[in-house]
């Protein structure tokens, strides 16, 4: 079977994280967020792959010819001119699968772990249904396509982008992962809409079973959503790993599951506390603390005494000393010269209790700041929580700050 891989929208709702690159090349443990899709596919038996790729596409072509240095299977690349929806993104790939059997298709921002996708070909499989679609439940639909389904859990109805949810059974969503027979592509030339293809199956009496997937799932939209997904990637992990080229003062001390990358240097008296990732030619700073669910990307430089934690930096970017980055996302190349205090909690006033944030159905007790590429951060800089700075922005030393040119992502609270 073939399979295809979105990758080609403008990832607007990841700003300002993709004011540079596509939200597919950005970066978790080393690797770019649309190589978790190709593992997941390959694990399936997928043995040829197709890429939709769009907007800054070149930033993901040597992952790419790595890939296809690292596997026999065919790779075809296919580039939207501009993006026109995942139904024009599905099109521009639609020549390489019209004419088979079936085919794979699946989006580079659906983060879980490789055998989701197995278990989605096995369902498929065993139902010896015409289509499936992948299925996980979430609270809020809003966002999400929801799915019905029968008392046999086969598909009955779908909407892509639900408007009334007063008519809607369950809180089944699509999942990001489907199987198509290759003349879905045709139905989907006609009718120009996902939605109404799937509904043409149905109608077409066409059996679409469903994969639930009750395992870790999340669909990376929104920059603080990199944190989940990381969280998500460390649950993959068996054991700590430890490159024969990294450098460790041995009065360091490392405890929990850890990854140190190529390269990296872990300088005197540095305390990393696991789940944690250190990418290729990062450098931790004497007496820094690295504590759970972080993942510091290739080439960052964390100075002295700085305290990190449950946190995802992007390659290229430079933490001075004595900061504290908590539940936070910094963009690549970004500057912070000394001493950020970035509070990653609100207050009740009146109950003096922390006052969680709910976002997308999601809740949040600490939230920190997401900085934007490029940026420059001077020091004894304090961003208060749920901060969003854009990219190629100076804040300016002793700046207390609460949004600096932040998009429409407060409206979600």
């Amino acid at each position: 079977m073939k399979g295809i891989i979105l990758a080609g929208g403008t990832g607007t709702s990841m700003l300002p994280l993709t004011s540079h690159y596509p939200k597919a090349a950005l970066s978790l443990h080393g690797k770019p967020l649309i190589s978790q899709a190709v593992k997941g596919l390959l694990n399936a038996g997928v043995e040829e792959l197709i890429f939709v790729l769009g907007y800054k596409y070149q930033h993901l072509n040597p992952y790419i010819a790595e890939l296809r240095e690292q596997t026999d299977i065919p790779i075809k690349i296919e580039v939207q001119k501009r993006p026109h929806g995942v139904e024009n993104a599905i099109l521009t790939a639609g020549a390489h699968v019209a004419h088979e059997e079936h085919f794979l298709l699946a989006y580079s921002d659906v983060i879980v772990p490789p055998q989701f996708y197995r278990h989605l070909v096995n369902s498929w499989l065993n139902s010896a249904s015409d289509a499936a679609v992948a299925i996980t439940l979430e609270t809020d639909l809003k966002e999400y396509g929801v799915a019905q389904l029968d008392m046999r859990g086969f598909l009955t109805d779908v909407f892509e982008q639900p408007q009334q949810l007063e008519n809607i059974v369950g809180n089944y969503i699509l999942a990001g992962a489907y199987i198509y027979p290759g003349e879905f592509i045709s139905i989907l030339e006609e009718t120009k809409s996902l939605e109404v293809a799937i509904k043409r199956l149905l109608e077409e009496q066409r059996t679409i079973c469903t994969a639930r997937w009750m395992g870790p799932w999340i669909d990376v939209s929104y920059p603080w959503e990199l944190i989940e997904a990381n969280k998500i990637l460390f649950m993959s992990e068996k054991e700590t790993k430890i490159h024969q080229n990294a450098k460790i003062s041995p009065t360091a001390s490392i405890s929990g599951l850890v990854i140190i990358d190529d390269g990296a240097v872990i300088d005197h008296n540095v305390t990393i506390k696991g789940p944690a990732y250190i990418g290729k030619n990062a450098y931790i700073g004497t007496n820094s603390l690295i504590r759970e669910n972080t993942t510091i990307e290739a080439n960052t430089k964390i100075g002295f005494s700085v305290e990190i934690k449950n946190s995802v930096i992007q390659p290229y970017t430079k933490v001075g000393r004595l900061s504290f980055i908590g539940d936070s996302v910094i963009g690549s190349h970004c500057n912070i010269v000394s001493s950020l205090t970035t509070v990653n909690v609100r207050m009740d006033q009146k109950n003096k209790n922390i006052k969680p944030f709910t976002i997308r159905g999601r809740t949040y007790q600490k939230l920190g700041v997401t900085i934007g590429n490029y940026s420059w951060i001077g020091a004894n800089v304090v961003t208060e929580p749920y901060t969003i700075i854009d990219s190629t922005v100076t804040i300016e030393s002793g700046s207390k700050i609460s949004n600096v040119n932040k998009n429409k992502n407060e409206d979600m609270l």
